[in-house]
Parts: structure tokens; sequence; C-alpha cells
């Protein structure tokens, strides 16, 4: 277990805060992992929970952008820690993204948190034939889509389903935004399981190697 002191917190929308904190000395990770993170209260010391770097390695912090997801969990403690509060990593990082070649980056949600870290620590000539199809419930929803932009340029492509499960992405919806070519490369799905789960599947019946998915 390492305590980390908080530098910096900021509202990235009503849901979601960005949480900036010391960076271990000799702490290794890489774009796309995850850490669990838990807090010596006598509430919440027993209880850990994930969460994904948004920061990349060569930053002298480590970076997080938080969703609270209910009003009593963990995650909103979180969002009551100020600046000069401790946190705790349990564990060492960990984490199924790796990024090992051109293709699309599927997320839904906040699952954009382990890809932007990805797309960070890359140039944007190492996305120039890559995609990223970003969706969310809400246009307040999506973050970080000034550096999406700027990365994939015409090929990000968003979603917003206004909670409508008919606008959630189909089957279809990857037929009509991904070419022959799309479909031979890689792909990483980020999100909610049952966005990750449900998108793989997708993928699988549209022909692409099992091989080919981090999700």
């Amino acid at each position: 277990m390492q305590k980390v002191k908080i530098l910096e917190t900021e509202d990235l929308n009503k849901e979601i805060k960005r949480i900036r904190v010391e960076k271990p000395k000799g702490f290794v990770y890489h774009p796309g992992q995850s850490i669990e993170i838990s807090h010596d209260s006598q509430d919440w010391q027993d209880k850990k929970r994930p969460f994904s770097f948004i920061s990349i390695p060569s930053d002298d912090y480590l970076e997080f952008a938080i969703k609270a997801h209910t009003d009593i969990g963990f995650s909103k403690f979180v969002h009551s820690l100020k600046k000069g509060d401790e946190i705790i990593f349990v564990d060492e990082p960990y984490g199924r993204y790796k990024f090992l070649g051109e293709g699309t980056f599927i997320a839904g949600g906040v699952g954009i948190t382990p890809i932007i870290s990805i797309v960070r620590s890359l140039k944007k000539a190492d996305l120039s034939n890559s995609k990223c199809i970003y969706s969310a419930s809400s246009k307040n929803e999506f973050l970080f889509l000034k550096e999406l932009k700027e990365k994939f340029g015409k090929n990000l492509i968003t979603n917003i389903t206004n909670k409508n499960p008919e606008k959630r992405i189909s089957k279809e919806y990857l037929e009509k935004n991904l070419n022959e070519n799309d479909l031979k490369k890689r792909f990483y799905v980020c999100g909610p399981g049952i966005f990750r789960k449900q998108a793989c599947a997708m993928l699988e019946e549209l022909g692409v190697n099992k091989d080919k998915i981090q999700g």
C-alpha cells in the first residue's frame, strides 16, 4: 500500500471530478492501466475501487477522472476529498488495455478514461489511420473532446443516446461507421461491463478476430 497526497481537483461536469495526486518515486504503469484506490477512514478502509489513469507515464503526477455513481458510494466519497487529503493505492497498476497498433477505439461514457491515457501517449501521426467511436448519454457527459478531435480529426465519431436504448451502439451502427479495412485492424472497447460485452460480441458477429479485440 502507498499513501499519496491530492495535489488538485476539478469538476469536469456534474458527475465527474478530475483528481491529481503525487507520483511516488519509482512508480511504473503504462497507458490504459488502472489501480485500486482506498482510504484509511473508518468507513472506507476495508473497501477499494479501481480507477483508470488519465495521465501518462512521463507526467510527474498521477491523474484520474472519477464518476460518482451513487450518493453514498466510495466514488462519491472521493469526490468530497480536497487538496492535501490522502488516498491509498492498494495494489500495483493492472489492466487489459495496451496500445498494440492502429485500429478503432470504442468508448461508452466514462470508459473514455483508459483511452485518453493511451491517446495522450501517442503522436497524432500514430493515430492517423485509427478511429474513435465515443458514445455518451448526453452532450455534457463527453470528456476530453477537444483532445480527441485534435488527435482523430474526422475519424472521431460521437453518439448521444439521451438514455434511449434505441440510440445505443448497435451492430447496424458499427456496420455504418466501420469499413472493411477497419474490421481487419485492432479494437479497444472500454466502458461499463454490459457495454463492453455487447460491443465485443457485435464486432465478432461482423467478422473481427477475437484476438484483435481488447475489451
